[in-house]
This record gives structure tokens, sequence and C-alpha cells, in this order.
């Protein structure tokens, strides 16, 4: 499922800018801004992965693997 890859990428992009913008004990406009940004795209890549589950449910279940990228999915 290509959209919880998608969901893990930006949860370390959204620990690591928290992680940064707390560093020195004090969060400016700016660094809100690019940590709001992340925890936005976030919040889509969530919504995409709850439907992908809907579906799945609604289907009764899928198979599941992992993909090579080599045409032998």
């Amino acid at each position: 499922m290509a959209s919880h890859a998608e969901v893990m990428r930006l949860v370390g992009e959204l620990a690591n800018s928290v992680a940064l913008a707390i560093a020195d004990g004090r969060v400016t406009p700016a660094e809100a801004h690019s940590v709001d940004r992340i925890a936005a795209g976030l919040q889509q890549v969530t919504s995409d992965l709850r439907g992908s589950l809907a579906s799945i449910k609604a289907l009764g279940g899928v198979t599941a693997g992992l993909a090579t990228g080599h045409g032998e999915d």
C-alpha cells in the first residue's frame, strides 16, 4: 500500500522537523509554518490511507505483498 509508505515517510519528516524546531527551546513562526506544512501533508495522506482501507473492507480484504518494482508484482 503506497499510502502507508507515504504516511510513514511523512511521520519521519514531521518528527525531524519538530525536533529541529524545538532544539533551541524556541519555535519561530517560520519553523511553525514548516512543521504545519508537513502536518497538513500528513493529514492528507492519512485520509488517503483511510480511503484505501475503506475500499479493502468493502471488498472483504485483498492480497498484500511486497512489490519489487521489476514487473514481478
